[in-house]
This record gives C-alpha cells, sequence and structure tokens, in this order.
C-alpha cells in the first residue's frame, strides 16, 4: 500500500502535455473566489475580536462554539491558516502568462471586463454596477473574452481548432 501512494502523481503531473488557458483560467478565478473568501473571514474575526474585547467573557460564535479573545487574535493574525501567501503566489505565476494575452485584446467593454475579473478578481457583481451593465451582460462578455484569449493562445501556438 505504500508503494501505491509514492507512484500517485496528480493530474498535471501526470501528462507532458501543458495546461490549457481555458484551465489556467478557471483556476485563476477560483484563486480569486478562495481568496475573496478567506480575506471576508479574518475580518470577520477581526470585528469578533473587537467585540468580544468590549466584554470580560467569551463571545459565543456561530453554533454554540466559544472563543476567547485571545484566540480570536491568534486566528485574525495567522493568515496563513487560510493558505493566503501560498494562493498569490500561485496567482502571480498564472498571471505571468495570461497578463500579456488580455492587455493585447481590443481596448473596449471585453478588455475592460477581463482585465477587471481576470487580473485585479474583482467580482462580476461589482464590475456590473461600475459599468452599469446586468449582470448576465458581464458573464456574457466575460466568457467572450476569455474565448477570444483562447483564440489568441492558439494562434500564439500555431494550433488549429478540430472543428474548422
Amino acid at each position: 500500500m505504500p508503494e501505491e501512494k509514492e507512484n500517485c502523481t496528480t493530474l498535471y503531473e501526470s501528462y507532458d502535455l501543458p495546461i490549457s488557458l481555458r484551465d489556467r483560467l478557471k483556476r485563476v478565478d477560483e484563486i480569486h473566489r478562495a481568496i475573496t473568501r478567506a480575506v471576508g473571514r479574518i475580518e470577520y474575526l477581526k470585528l469578533s475580536a473587537m467585540r468580544a474585547g468590549s466584554r470580560p467573557t467569551p463571545v459565543r460564535y456561530g453554533r454554540g462554539v466559544e472563543r476567547s479573545r485571545v484566540e480570536y487574535a491568534v486566528l485574525e493574525s495567522d493568515a496563513e491558516r487560510w493558505g493566503i501567501g501560498e494562493l498569490q503566489k500561485e496567482l502571480d505565476e498564472l498571471l505571468q502568462d495570461i497578463r500579456p494575452l488580455v492587455e493585447r485584446l481590443p481596448a473596449g467593454v471585453l478588455r475592460a471586463v477581463a482585465t477587471q475579473r481576470i487580473l485585479e478578481g474583482i467580482p462580476c457583481g461589482i464590475i456590473s454596477r461600475r459599468m452599469h451593465f446586468s449582470r448576465c451582460y458581464v458573464y456574457r462578455l466575460l466568457d467572450q473574452a476569455c474565448e477570444r484569449l483562447c483564440q489568441m493562445e492558439e494562434a500564439r501556438l500555431g494550433l488549429k481548432k478540430s472543428g474548422e
């Protein structure tokens, strides 16, 4: 049994093929969402710690779980528990390849949406409010931008679509 674990490889290690741009864009989106959730959680714990500082008793948190001020302070200061540092490093590596493609998009709405969502990690709801579009339309624009990015990457690599 231990020998099987040593021979196991991850999905990306098992193939010599490069990761497709579509997969990298999905991973960038996942990382942005994870970082946003972790930062929100840390902010929530900061507020809870401030509330706990005003009372001598522990704060009730969630479903009957009690945590003291010291525990909140430790959780708040220890961002590595959520892996933000590792996620940010992975995000920076992925964006090194994607950033030049996004910057080569023609100036306009597609480029603005792609820059805000992919490079800056701004949620689509906020983008829709900023640009005065519906959220559905922002998602459609983002899909079009991702499709155009994939076409640009294929053209750069000299690959042709199998359907054409």
